[in-house]
Formats: C-alpha cells, sequence, structure tokens
C-alpha cells in the first residue's frame, strides 16, 4: 500500500514497487549527528546548510579574514579538507570549491564594478595548471607502453573514449550537429588524469588498482583525444557547411 503518493491505479504497482526499493535502500542508514555525517548503503554524504556553499560562506570568511584574497583561499582549502577529513577523494572538495566559485555567486560584486571570484584567480590557476599536466605527464612511465599488448590497450581506451561520445549524442534533439558535439566533447583532460592518480595511490592485496602500463595508456589516450579534437571538429562542420551549401543550392 502506497503511503507517500497518491497516483492513478493503473500506476499503483510501479510507485509500490519503488517505494519498496526506497525503503530497502534507506534501512540501512548509520547517521553520526556528531560528525554531520550519514551513511546509506555504504554510501557516505555529510550534512551541509546549503548556503554554506553559495557566496554566503564565501561573504563570512571574507568578515573574518578582512582580506579577500586569503579568504578565497581558506575557502577553497576549507572545502577541501572537510572532503578529505571525510574520506571523500578531494576532487569532491574541489568540484564543492567550483560551486562556490560560480559566476552567479560573485554577480554582486561584478555589478558593483569589482572582478569576479574567476577573474581573480585566474593568475593563481594560469600558474598551477600547467604545472599540473606537467607533474601528471611526468609520473607516466613511456617504457611501460613497450609492454606486449600495451599499444593494444591503448588503442582499445582510445576507441572507448571516442564511442563513448559519439553514443552520448543520440539524445541530442533534432537538428543538432551530433558529430560536432561528439568531437567537441571527445577530449579527456584533467578528470581522468585525477582518478588515473588517484588509483595508482590505492591498492588491493598490495598492488595498485592502476599500474605503471595503464597509467601511460590513459595519459596517451588523454593526449591522443585532445589532439584529435581540432581535425574532428574541422571536418565535421565543414561537412555540416558543404550539406547546407548543397541544400541552398
Amino acid at each position: 500500500m502506497l503511503k507517500t503518493v497518491r497516483v492513478p491505479e493503473k500506476f499503483a504497482p510501479l510507485f509500490d514497487q519503488a517505494q519498496e526499493y526506497v525503503s530497502r535502500y534507506f534501512a540501512d542508514r548509520i547517521s553520526a549527528p556528531e560528525r554531520g555525517t550519514l551513511e546509506i548503503s555504504g554510501q557516505r554524504y555529510v550534512l551541509v546548510r546549503a548556503a554554506s556553499l553559495s557566496v554566503e560562506f564565501h561573504e563570512m570568511v571574507t568578515r573574518l579574514y578582512g582580506a579577500e584574497d586569503e579568504a578565497l583561499a581558506v575557502a577553497r582549502s576549507l572545502l577541501f579538507d572537510i572532503a578529505h577529513a571525510m574520506g571523500l577523494a578531494p576532487l569532491v572538495g574541489a568540484f564543492a570549491a567550483g560551486l562556490v566559485l560560480e559566476d552567479l555567486h560573485s554577480a554582486r560584486f561584478v555589478a558593483r564594478g569589482e572582478r569576479s571570484l574567476s577573474q581573480q584567480l585566474e593568475p593563481i590557476s594560469g600558474f598551477l595548471v600547467p604545472i599540473f599536466f606537467v607533474v601528471m605527464g611526468i609520473r607516466a612511465d613511456l617504457r611501460s607502453l613497450l609492454q606486449p599488448g600495451a599499444v593494444l590497450l591503448v588503442v582499445g581506451l582510445t576507441i572507448a573514449a571516442i564511442a563513448g561520445k559519439w553514443i552520448a549524442t543520440l539524445g541530442a534533439g533534432h537538428g543538432v550537429n551530433r558529430l560536432a558535439v561528439a568531437a567537441g566533447m571527445m577530449p579527456r583532460g584533467e578528470v581522468t588524469l585525477i582518478f588515473a592518480s588517484l588509483g595508482r595511490t590505492l591498492s588491493i592485496d598490495g598492488a595498485p588498482i592502476i599500474g605503471a602500463e595503464l597509467y601511460a595508456a590513459l595519459v596517451t589516450v588523454v593526449i591522443l583525444t585532445t589532439l584529435f579534437t581540432p581535425l574532428a571538429l574541422k571536418l565535421t562542420l565543414r561537412r555540416r557547411s558543404v550539406e547546407a551549401a548543397e541544400t541552398d543550392g
């Protein structure tokens, strides 16, 4: 019997199954209010007031520290450290920091003639981002690509990376240049490198989840898909232009 919603009778069995599934999922729940955490079916969550991840959070830190640059650094580091302390990947904290840096949150500053948060961070990101990619590349041992089957691994991962984006465009609306959309989404960038780097630090039975060969292959896939993208975009857009010209003619 449905306890949460009212639906037409013909939909009742479906919603009844959904209700049962959700009830089973939330039955395995462990809450720790003193730590602000909630674990449901083995997945850990954090209880955070919504405003703490918005512009109010930044303004509060600014009032506490005075200097806006220092406030930005503290806010980003705090979100990073919260994720790390919870046992989550630092990438989650970085994502939360990205939400704080959304231009919409700094609209009031821009309206009064100040720079947005993302603009203020450009000097820092311009310095650190190239270092990040260089470090990720240095960690790759290209000699591992000489191992038997390494080239096939690179080819297979590259094909899978490209095919995944082509398949995703099947949901695009009518009239959309799906080939161009797929080509634009083709590159595998920093997220792939971050997960690959994390995989090298994690191990099962003493063996790293991502070994030297797989890490080098993933770095190679990032390079190849990034290089393929301009050429693929050029070809797909040129093809669309030719088709449009033929139609007009």
